[in-house]
């Protein structure tokens, strides 16, 4: 009889033929020959062949007694001679019997097997691991995998081998303890890398199901893996794309696995021993031993991961998240959970979605079993689960009754009436009782993170690297759900000013961003002008306004900066006191650029992690020594390369050469000689930056204050109005709900006529962190901004929500992307805009026609119906033929916007039979340059108007007819300001008023519903909210 691993015989001989073959069948599979004066039975079934081997009591004796000896010998370090006898004498009994079992182990891995439905011989073995010894079971796969290595990655019913051996494992431990581990170490290894590698129908691999079930010796498994594996992603099958394309590492690091509660009895008597606990926090206590040590399981789990393949810290999953932003955002959805149900009263609920599974919906616990296993929220109910639909089994919820004890609810509460928790404070004076925990302890979740960054810093990567660690890849296919995507990075498009954070309010930004950069660069010319006391003032404004726009960053929560880069004014520097300040107001700067000539090294070190460094020299070879010293560069610790810019200085050529080489070697060498013994990387531009960017970049450079010429009369009877109002409004504080326009256009530059206090947070599309797409507050060419200046003009009651569709910056003029234009337009709609404004065209040619299609299918559906869509008005100033197609303009929905001059007639280039509507444009803008806004302008000036329209008639609760929607209300009210031959929407005769007049959101939502032919009705019950 086979004997298990405590040696007790199995009473249940049948029970452990998994075949189900009886006693009689599986004598009618061997067959008898004469060997000499004995009969053999030759085996010849896989399962007949293990049931042979497994029960030879000897081989069993045989293979426990040398294992006893191995371990004694591993404790002790050594054998005595009697013992070393004995091992020797068993390993010949051992090499006996595999003489005597290899040939029909070879013999039956030969014999062609009768259908596909027929177990390989491995699997057989495998399958009954929980029945027989592990030594046994080892015993026979070394020799199958001797004879055929490729069995270890053999399938059975599309289960793989180590698939198969973790699910075993797990369903059965102590018992079968170390066989998944048994089996890779068995074989060599090419194949077990391949196997460990191999995926399962949901690209599931070994580490994916190891990292799930965390079972023994999980570090010796993913010790023995290929780079490939840690690198696989799998496929959860659920709708969730944070749990989607995640690799091993993702999973280990999900948040899950060390949300432990917080214990607050425990916390109150931390000197107390056995101190009694509450009922919460013996819930608790409960919760939290369903989950692995975090010590352990980062030990052997998550460590093992890393050290076999640092590389998957730069994999992202189908949320765009590498490892370590996963594990922030695991962390920040169950603990919002868990505080949303703690608010609702319903603490120990389940929280749905948000525990981490596999793809088979399986838990991760390590007390959880595959067949079948129980579901475990850290502190809630259990909730079971069959994982095998081939073979379903009912699953008992052990937590059904009281997570305590085993009375009843009824009961329970009754107890409770009665009595109170034995609580007690630090001073032991009286009871003390709390709400429920609903608090995760989230100090081993620092020490990943921690432990993260380390590695990151350990890796010594460069700044593109380094960002596809931390950030989440802005391009992934799926965003956040419910949330609102933050901003990595921060490029300030013009030089920073006294408004800069005024202007830029709106932002928001994540705890760590990619990038900061800054300019202080003025116009030369101009500080030429300046006399010296001017120039004095204008540096004393610079260092506030930079070290203001750092504590603005600080205060909206920016902790961490992973580059900075300072453009400073080459006229005047800023001090380094002001750059100090400046770099202490952050936990971490990793790499900086501050363009200022021979910064000291106690200023940088204010830089904490530093890992990279940009320097300026003036060729002063003091200052070389200073940076090369024992007291220099070696001092910043996590220092390892430096990009060195040297000036002329007053040194020729080759004396300024050598001075550098120089500096190299005494950085070199003192680094040699520090007890760290690392290296510092130096990369000099011997060429030098002339006068140290002197040269101003020309992006920065004042063209003085033009004089502004007349407004239109139109435009600035609307302008009038509008301020007036907000005037009127700011006084009562009434401002109320804005008006959502999408502009989609260049980007907006937020400090362009102070728009950004208009502008919404979330913009179109997120910033790229390699600079391939520019984030929407950085306007191409200015046209956008100009746009988003008119229409806050006209109504500064609006929210702006920038779609930034053009990124060719090195172009003279906008080039829009019509399939980027489609991605901005399902954007605007998914943000609930009321209208949108595209003051833009562009020709239908044949490589575009399917992207202009889907674009006008955007702009033409259910979603859409209800947005008012204003979009410039084609024009004749090219040479197209009649029949040439241009969008938005052509787009069954939208209305067309020609410009009108000062006399209200139409540009010369307006083509009045496909333009709707013609609005002011000439005299509009402030520039004297761009007098003439073409339809552009005056397509910004109608979203202005409607805006303002739609904001007065929410304001005063106007009902009217239900059937009349935003957009009919709009055509109307156009329509009857509209000159019949010139099409002008004469904006004079709505916006005028008295002298005496009050001007009020009641007094334009009347002029509306007359010029509009709509009166006041109660006919209807329903307002304009319903519509607005």
């Amino acid at each position: 009889m086979a004997r298990g691993r405590n040696g007790d015989d199995d009473d249940n001989d049948s029970d452990r033929n998994s075949s189900g073959e009886s006693e009689s069948e599986e004598e009618e599979l061997y067959t008898s020959v004469k060997d000499d004066s004995r009969e053999v039975h030759k085996p010849v079934d896989p399962t007949l062949l293990w049931r042979e081997i497994s029960q030879d009591k000897d081989l069993e004796e045989i293979l426990t007694k040398l294992d006893k000896i191995r371990r004694s010998e591993k404790r002790n370090k050594t054998l005595t001679q009697q013992e070393q006898q004995q091992k020797d004498d068993l390993e010949a009994s051992r090499r006996s019997k595999e003489d005597l079992y290899r040939p029909k182990i070879k013999e039956c891995l030969e014999r062609p097997r009768t259908s596909d439905l027929e177990r390989p011989f491995i699997h057989v073995v495998i399958a009954h691991a929980a029945v027989t010894t592990l030594l046994m079971t080892n015993f026979i796969s070394r020799l199958i995998l001797e004879e055929d290595p490729d069995q270890i990655w053999s399938s059975e019913k599309d289960v793989l081998l180590l698939h198969r051996a973790i699910e075993i494992e797990t369903n059965n431990l102590p018992s079968c303890k170390g066989l998944t581990s048994g089996i890779c170490k068995l074989a060599d290894e090419r194949s077990r890398q391949k196997a460990i590698a191999m995926t399962n129908a949901m690209k599931e691999n070994c580490l994916h199901l190891i990292v799930r079930h965390h079972i023994h010796d999980a570090k010796g498994i993913i010790a023995l893996a290929g780079s490939d594996a840690f690198k696989q992603k799998r496929d959860s099958g659920q709708k969730d794309p944070l749990e989607s394309q995640n690799t091993p590492l993702h999973d280990a690091l999900h948040f899950s696995k060390v949300a432990k509660l917080k214990v607050p009895c425990e916390e109150d008597q931390p000197t107390q021993q056995g101190a009694q606990l509450c009922d919460e926090c013996v819930r608790a206590v409960k919760a939290n031993k369903e989950l692995p040590d975090p010590k352990n399981f980062y030990d052997r789990i998550i460590k093992p991961l890393l050290k076999g393949c640092s590389q998957v810290l730069k994999e992202h999953n189908a949320l765009g998240l590498p490892p370590y932003a996963f594990h922030l955002e695991t962390r920040t959805r169950l603990t919002q959970e868990r505080s949303k149900l703690a608010s609702n009263g319903a603490a120990a609920e389940p929280i749905n979605g948000i525990r981490h599974k596999g793809s088979d919906d399986q838990p991760t616990s390590r007390r959880d079993k595959l067949k079948p296993s129980i579901e475990v929220i850290p502190g809630l109910r259990k909730r079971a689960t069959n994982l095998n639909p081939d073979n379903p089994k009912p699953v008992a919820d052990d937590r059904t009754s009281d997570p305590v004890n085993s009375k009843s609810q009824d009961s329970r509460d009754k107890s409770r009436e009665g009595s109170k928790p034995q609580m007690f404070s630090h001073s032991g004076q009286g009871p003390r009782t709390h709400k429920p925990s609903n608090e995760y302890d989230l100090k081993a979740s620092k020490e990943i993170v921690d432990s993260l960054e380390g590695w990151i810093d350990k890796m010594a990567w460069g700044y593109e690297d380094i960002i596809l660690c931390f950030f989440q890849n802005t391009k992934a296919k799926h965003r956040r759900a419910g949330s609102k995507p933050k901003n990595h990075a921060f490029e300030l498009p013009t030089r920073v000013s006294m408004k800069t954070t005024d202007n830029f309010n709106f932002l928001e930004f994540e705890s760590r961003l990619a990038l900061l950069h800054l300019s202080l660069r003025s116009d030369n010319a101009y500080d030429a002008s300046q006399s010296e006391e001017k120039r004095e003032e204008q540096a004393a404004n610079d260092a506030d306004n930079i070290i203001k726009v750092f504590q603005w960053l600080k205060g909206k929560g920016v902790k961490k900066i992973l580059k900075v880069v300072v453009e400073d004014n080459p006229n005047r520097f800023c001090s380094e006191e002001t750059i100090e300040t400046c770099l202490k107001s952050m936990e971490e700067i990793r790499f900086l650029n501050w363009n200022k000539r021979d910064l000291a090294v106690p200023t940088l070190s204010h830089a904490k992690n530093l890992t990279e460094l940009t320097l300026y020299s003036s060729g002063i070879n003091a200052v070389l020594h200073h940076w090369s010293d024992q007291t220099g560069l070696i001092t910043l610790p996590k220092l390892r390369k430096v990009h060195l810019h040297v000036e002329k200085g007053l040194e020729g050529p080759a004396r300024n050469q050598k001075n550098v080489r120089d500096f190299m070697t005494r950085l070199k060498d003192n680094c040699v000689a520090s007890s760290k013994k690392r290296e510092i990387e130096v990369f000099p531009d011997m060429v030098g930056m002339g006068e140290a960017g002197n040269a101003s970049s020309g992006k920065y450079q004042s063209k003085g204050l033009p004089s502004r010429p007349q407004k239109h009369p139109g435009f600035q009877a609307a302008a009038k109005f509008a301020a007036e109002l907000h005037k009127n409004l700011s006084k009562t504080n009434s401002i109320g709900k804005k008006v959502k326009v999408a502009l989609l256009d260049d980007g907006v530059n937020p400090e362009y006529e102070s728009v950004g206090v208009h502008l919404a947070c979330d913009g179109f599309p997120q910033a790229s962190l390699d600079g391939h797409i520019a984030p929407f507050y950085k306007s191409t060419n200015g046209h956008g901004s100009k746009m988003a200046s008119i229409i806050s003009t006209i109504c500064p009651f609006v929210e702006i929500y920038v779609a930034k569709i053009d990124n060719q910056e090195h172009l003279q003029h906008p080039a829009y992307n019509v399939e980027q234009a489609a991605a901005a337009v399902d954007w605007a709609v998914s943000e609930n805009v009321d209208i949108i404004s595209m003051s833009w065209i562009l020709r239908v040619t044949n490589e575009v026609r399917r992207d202009a299609e889907n674009l006008n299918d955007m702009l033409d559906n259910d979603k859409s119906k209800n947005i008012i869509l204003y979009c410039a008005a084609r024009d004749n100033r090219g040479n197209d033929l009649a029949d040439a197609v241009y969008y938005p303009a052509d787009c069954r929905t939208t209305k067309s916007i020609g410009g009108a001059d000062t006399f209200n007639q139409p540009l010369r280039y307006v083509t009045l039979d496909k333009t709707d509507f013609v609005f002011p444009s000439k005299s509009v803008l402030p520039e004297q340059d761009v007098a003439d806004g073409g339809n552009s302008v005056a397509t910004a000036v109608a979203t202005g108007v409607a805006a303002l329209v739609l904001y007065c008639l929410r304001e005063d609760k106007v009902r009217f007819k239900a059937k009349v929607t935003p957009v009919k209300l709009m055509e109307l009210l156009f329509k009857k300001l509209r000159d019949k031959n010139s099409r002008y929407v004469d904006l004079a005769e709505l916006f005028t008023c008295r002298d005496d007049e009050v001007i009020t959101t009641k007094l334009l939502a009347d002029r509306v519903l007359v010029k509009a032919g709509l009166v006041r009705t109660e006919l209807d019950g329903s307002t304009g909210e319903d519509f607005f």
